[in-house]
C-alpha cells in the first residue's frame, strides 16, 4: 500500500515537473490545469482517492502560476488577448474538476470542490477586471453571477450561490464607484444609465437564486438604490419625483404579486422621497403656475392614490393605515398645487379656466374620501 501511494505520488510530481520544463512558460498554468482534470477524472473513475489529493497540490500551483504570469501578459494572439487565453481556460477546467471532487469518494469532498468553483470564479472575476472594459465591468461581473446562479440552481450547489453574492456586492460597489460617472451617449442614452439599469435588473433577478431565502431583501435593496440614485442622475430637477414614483410603483406591483414585504416597504421610501422632493423642488418659485409643475405634480399624486390600493397587501402589511399616508399626501400636493396654480388676488374666468386641470386633479380629494380606492 505504501509503496503504491509512493509510485502515484512519483507519478504527480514527475508529471508537474515535466509540464514545467517543457511548456511554454504562459501555457504552463493550462497544461496544470489539464492535469487536474485527468487526475480528478481518473481518480473519480478508478475509485483512486489518492490520484485526486495528488491534484489538489497541483491545482494550487496552476493558480498560483496563472496568477503571477498571466496577470502581465498584455499580448494577443489572433487578435485574441494572450490574458484570456489563459484565465478562461484555467478557470474551465477547475470548475470541471470541481464536479469530479464532489462526485469522488474522498474526504472533504465538498470543501474541495467548493474551493476549486471559488478559485475559478475568482481568476474569471481577476480577468474581467484586467481585460474588460472599464463601464463594462460591473455588468460582466453580473453575468458571471447570473450564470454561476442558474448553474448552482441546476445542480443544488449553494456554494456557487455564494459565490454569486459576492459578484453582486463588487458589481453593485463598482456601480456605486464608478459607473454614475459615465455621461458618454449611445445613440442618445449615456452608458450610465445602460450599464446601471442592466446591473439592477440582473441584481432584482439574482433575487430568486439567493442562497437563503432570507437574503432577497438584500438584493432588492441594492436594485433600488441603483434605479433611485440613476434616476436622480438622468432626470431634471422637477421630473425626478416623477421618476421616482414611478419605480415605487413598479416595485409596489412586484410586492404585491409576491407578497414581499421587502419590496413593499422599499416601495413606501420610495414614495416618501418623492413627495419629500415635490413639495421642495416643484413648488419653487421658478415653477410656479408652469405647465411643469402642473403635470409633474399631478402625475406623482395620482400614483400615490394608486399606490394606496397597490401596497394594501392583506396579510403583509402590518398595518392597515400605512398605505393610508399615500392618499393623504396626494390631497396635501394637490391642493397645494391648486393653490399655485390659480392667482391669489383675482381669480377671473380666464385664471379659472388657465387652472381648470389643477382645479380637476384638486376635487378627486373630496371623492377619495368617500370612495377610497
Amino acid at each position: 500500500m505504501l509503496r503504491s501511494l509512493a509510485v502515484l505520488a512519483f507519478i504527480g510530481g514527475v508529471g508537474a515537473a515535466a509540464i514545467y520544463a517543457y511548456a511554454p512558460e504562459n501555457a504552463v498554468a493550462v497544461v496544470l490545469a489539464f492535469f487536474v482534470l485527468i487526475l480528478s477524472w481518473t481518480g473519480r473513475q478508478a475509485s483512486i482517492p489518492e490520484l485526486i489529493y495528488e491534484g489538489h497540490w497541483i491545482a494550487a500551483a496552476a493558480i498560483v502560476q496563472v496568477t503571477v504570469t498571466g496577470s502581465d501578459l498584455a499580448t494577443t494572439w489572433h487578435r485574441v488577448p494572450e490574458r484570456m487565453l489563459t484565465f478562461a481556460p484555467v478557470a474551465a477546467l477547475l470548475y470541471l474538476s470541481s464536479r469530479f471532487v464532489r462526485l469522488s469518494k474522498t474526504a472533504n469532498q465538498d470543501l474541495f470542490s467548493a474551493v476549486y468553483a471559488c478559485s475559478a470564479t475568482t481568476l474569471l472575476t481577476l480577468l474581467i477586471w484586467f481585460q474588460g472594459p472599464n463601464w463594462a465591468i460591473a455588468v460582466l461581473w453580473m453575468v458571471l453571477a447570473l450564470a454561476l446562479s442558474l448553474v448552482g440552481h441546476g445542480l443544488q450547489r449553494t456554494d456557487l450561490k455564494w459565490q454569486a453574492l459576492a459578484l453582486t456586492l463588487l458589481s453593485f460597489a463598482r456601480s456605486l464607484q464608478f459607473n454614475f460617472d459615465l455621461d458618454r451617449l449611445f445613440h442618445g442614452v449615456t452608458f450610465r444609465l445602460l450599464t446601471i439599469s442592466s446591473t439592477a435588473l440582473g441584481i432584482y433577478l439574482l433575487a430568486r437564486w439567493a442562497p437563503r431565502k432570507g437574503l432577497r431583501p438584500v438584493y432588492s435593496l441594492m436594485g433600488t438604490i441603483l434605479l433611485s440614485r440613476v434616476a436622480l442622475k438622468e432626470t431634471h430637477a422637477p421630473w425626478t419625483a416623477v421618476a421616482w414614483i414611478s419605480l415605487a410603483s413598479v416595485l409596489g406591483l412586484a410586492g404585491r404579486w409576491w407578497k414581499d414585504r421587502a419590496l413593499l416597504w422599499q416601495t413606501h421610501v420610495l414614495a416618501a422621497l418623492a413627495v419629500g422632493w415635490t413639495l421642495f423642488t416643484n413648488f419653487a418659485p421658478q415653477y410656479r403656475g408652469s405647465r411643469v409643475q402642473l403635470i409633474s405634480v399631478g402625475v406623482t399624486a395620482i400614483l400615490l392614490y394608486v399606490l394606496t390600493w397597490i401596497t394594501n397587501v392583506a396579510g403583509v402589511v402590518e398595518d392597515y393605515r400605512i398605505p393610508w399616508t399615500h392618499s393623504w399626501t396626494a390631497s396635501l400636493l394637490l391642493s397645494w398645487l391648486a393653490w399655485y396654480q390659480l392667482e391669489p388676488v383675482n381669480i377671473s374666468p380666464e385664471a379659472v379656466s388657465r387652472a381648470g386641470p389643477a382645479l380637476i386633479l384638486a376635487a378627486s380629494v373630496s371623492v377619495m374620501k368617500f370612495c377610497p380606492l
